[in-house]
């Protein structure tokens, strides 16, 4: 069994890679063509200071959007926007002609755990991921159980209880990942769960992703899931 937001739900299909950059930079842009979404990584310095891990993923990200839409890198230009992330933006160099109509260039949502940060790009609509290093030492019990019945909702609460001992803080820090996803993805930060939250959570997708051990990461979008791949939900 594995839990995602609110509710307790069957296993997952296999996790989509994430993608490392610069060396799978091909394979990232590959699977904005094919599937309209990918998630990239880079490693970074161990430790909570996150400047040199900003530069670093934005570079990844300018660069897998000037492959895709085959301009140079001035031509994707990146602006931060306080309580929403990084913006997309045409830059000076952008073919006009491939300008989409009505939305951003991309959607994206950036998360960083020491050692790693990562960006989810969306050529579709809005996406939320999270990543976090499992090397947590949870070892309270209790404490495990109060954060899943507060931010995590009753129904995830109770079936993490019913998960062996040994195998439930793996659950936990799973379930907690794609929670933040969703949170992410619908622009809403950490506040405990309510039925009005969860309602609102349903209208997101979320699947983990394949990271490089000890990391862990999911992905979600407004969308449902068809083999394997994101598409557009119609609500």
């Amino acid at each position: 069994m594995a839990l995602t937001g609110g509710s307790p739900m069957a296993s997952p299909m296999a996790s989509p890679m994430a993608r490392a950059w610069p060396i799978e930079s091909d394979r990232a842009v590959a699977d904005l063509l094919s599937a309209g979404h990918t998630v990239v990584f880079v490693h970074t310095p161990d430790t909570e200071d996150r400047t040199l891990a900003r530069h670093a993923v934005r570079t990844a990200l300018r660069d897998v959007l000037a492959r895709y839409f085959d301009c140079s890198g001035d031509g994707i230009a990146l602006q931060q926007v306080p309580g929403y992330g990084v913006r997309v933006l045409p830059g000076a160099s952008f073919p006009v002609h491939k300008l989409p109509t009505g939305r951003p260039l991309a959607f994206t949502s950036i998360s960083h755990a020491p050692g790693l940060s990562a960006v989810a790009i969306d050529v579709q609509g809005a996406v939320g991921l999270d990543v976090l290093r499992n090397d947590t030492r949870l070892n309270d019990v209790e404490e495990m159980a109060h954060l899943a019945n507060d931010y995590l909702g009753p129904h995830a609460a109770q079936a993490l209880q019913a998960i062996a001992p040994a195998e439930r803080l793996a659950a936990f820090l799973q379930a907690w990942v794609a929670h933040e996803a969703k949170l992410k993805c619908l622009g809403v930060g950490l506040v405990e769960w309510s039925p009005r939250l969860d309602r609102q959570l349903q209208h997101c997708s979320t699947r983990h992703i394949a990271l490089p051990a000890p990391f862990l990461g999911a992905l979600s979008g407004v969308h449902r899931f068809d083999s394997g791949k994101l598409s557009r939900s119609h609500h």
